[in-house]
């Protein structure tokens, strides 16, 4: 019979151990590193597929559909929107839910964009209209939002939620679906649409309009003031002369 032995080798041994450790340690890394380039390449496609070319309102329309969005088939209102270059509190807000949907308005600072609004047919009972914003410059899609009119309305980004976050009437508590994590709620008094958020270049002009004839009137009624006052001095002035001579 024969007997086979193995004389034990510690260094060796110590040499496989840590190689297999250091083996260990770059499957670790690799595998750290493709889940990062996986999760940057669906932040990519997710902000891809939101970024659009839209020429006409049935693009338009085909856009907010393919997002899950039932829409009338006319837009409610189509307005110039002037984007600032420098943002307040309100701008910045509305920029964070922007930027959470793979847009940025501060690249746009200063030029003038297209805001179409279209009444949402499929929100779930959501209190007062539902509507879709979509900002557009030179046919691309920039910036988006949907948004209800109710005392205690809410504005959310373009991405169709899953069907157990939505805003409901009842609850008024805005969508938590990760999806819309980030999407920063805009103040409740906002108006009816984004036209609180991006001020339109015909507004801007209605209210110098309105100020210039207010104005005007003011000015108007204390030229009134003046004549009226000057005309009781002089009706005054003859009463006493009228009396100075009765009394003579």
């Amino acid at each position: 019979m024969f007997v086979l032995t193995a004389k034990f080798n510690r260094k060796k041994a110590i040499a496989i151990v840590l190689a297999l450790a250091v083996l260990l340690i770059l499957i670790i890394l690799i595998a750290a590193n493709t889940g990062k380039k996986s999760n940057n390449t669906n932040s990519a496609n997710e902000a891809a597929a939101l970024s659009a070319v839209v020429k006409n309102n049935e693009q338009r329309v085909n856009y907010l559909n393919a997002l899950g969005w039932e829409v009338e088939k006319n837009a409610l209102e189509e307005q110039k929107v002037m984007i600032p270059r420098e943002m307040n509190d309100v701008y910045a807000d509305y920029n964070t839910l922007q930027k959470a949907q793979g847009f940025d308005l501060s690249k746009f600072g200063g030029l003038e964009a297209m805001r179409y609004t279209y009444k949402v047919l499929n929100y779930p009972d959501a209190a007062g209209t539902v509507v879709a914003d979509i900002i557009v410059y030179r046919n691309e899609v920039i910036a988006g939002d949907i948004q209800s009119n109710a005392l205690d309305g809410f504005m959310v980004g373009l991405e169709y939620p899953k069907t157990d976050t939505f805003q409901t009437a009842s609850t008024g508590d805005a969508l938590t679906d990760d999806s819309q994590s980030g999407a920063a709620m805009m103040p409740t008094e906002m108006p009816e649409n984004t036209a609180g958020v991006l001020p339109s270049s015909d507004n801007a002009a209605e209210n110098t309009a309105d100020n210039a004839t207010e104005h005007t009137a003011d000015n108007n009624a204390s030229d009134n003031n003046a004549a009226d006052g000057g005309a009781d001095g002089e009706n005054a002035a003859v009463e006493n002369e009228a009396s100075q001579e009765d009394a003579a």
